[in-house]
């Protein structure tokens, strides 16, 4: 056994292998990597789930796509960016890079799990897709939606995304907002990192098309036009489970030393 590799929500002391806060999960200075140590005696690495992911796509990814900087963004129950930069999982000074899911987005807008209100977690995870669905399905029970809730009781993603699929406007309409405020934080990563590359992943990506054209429109509106025309904003082709994989990855890179550095 070479290790054990963890991807986990939450902001993540790699070195030490501490979950020092994971909002969805209410864990706090949670020593996850001492305590798999001392339990197993192998080395342990653990990362925020979003850079596991990222590291995933990296390595075992098409490498015909595969350039040195990536940044790729996770868009479930929870929002956030794994970074790949010169080829290196980039962490930040203080373990949080790319917690763009707890940026505000909306003055003074909804309360999110970290206290704060606004974040973008509370307009464009999962979460928040089918909240907003629900309340478009109570007001107009005639809808796809609606008839959907009222056979079910309750609607989940995947009834919006089929919702999407139908055309139905509301459905429609949820994606679309969803998708147009993920794109307002994905503008501000190209404004700062200048990446030719961005992939997403997550269940919220089953919204399709029309919610794709949204984080897309929206990233390149709010963009400097001269970085904007050279990003490619795509879903991630599909290999695996992104997370699994990439904790796989983060031992192969630590423990056998293998790169995810790629020629252009």
């Amino acid at each position: 056994l070479l290790g054990i590799g963890v991807g986990t929500p939450g902001i993540v002391d790699a070195d030490t292998g501490t979950i020092r806060r994971a909002f969805n999960l209410a864990w706090q200075d949670l020593p996850l990597g001492e305590i798999l140590l001392d339990r197993y005696g192998v080395p342990v690495e653990v990362a925020n789930d979003s850079r596991a992911a990222a590291l995933a796509i990296q390595l075992f990814g098409d490498p015909a796509r595969r350039t040195p900087n990536l940044v790729a963004i996770t868009v479930g129950r929870g929002i956030g960016a794994g970074l790949i930069l010169g080829g290196e999982l980039f962490h930040g000074d203080g373990f949080a890079a790319g917690e763009i899911g707890h940026t505000t987005v909306i003055d003074d807008g909804a309360a999110c799990d970290c206290g704060r209100f606004g974040c973008l977690e509370t307009v464009a995870s999962s979460r928040a897709v089918v909240a907003r669905a629900t309340e478009a399905a109570s007001r107009d029970s005639a809808s796809y939606l609606g008839q959907r809730l009222a056979r079910t009781g309750s609607l989940g993603l995947d009834d919006v995304a089929a919702g999407v699929a139908a055309n139905d406007d509301a459905a429609r309409a949820v994606a679309v907002s969803a998708g147009r405020y993920l794109g307002q934080s994905v503008a501000a990563l190209i404004g700062v990192l200048d990446v030719e590359r961005i992939v997403l992943h997550g269940n919220v990506t089953r919204l399709g098309d029309p919610w794709l054209e949204a984080v897309r429109d929206e990233a390149q509106r709010r963009s400097l036009a001269q970085f904007a025309d050279e990003v490619r904003i795509e879903r991630v082709e599909p290999i695996g489970d992104l997370v699994v994989m990439g904790a796989s990855a983060l031992l192969l890179t630590s423990e056998l030393g293998l790169t995810a550095v790629a020629a252009r």
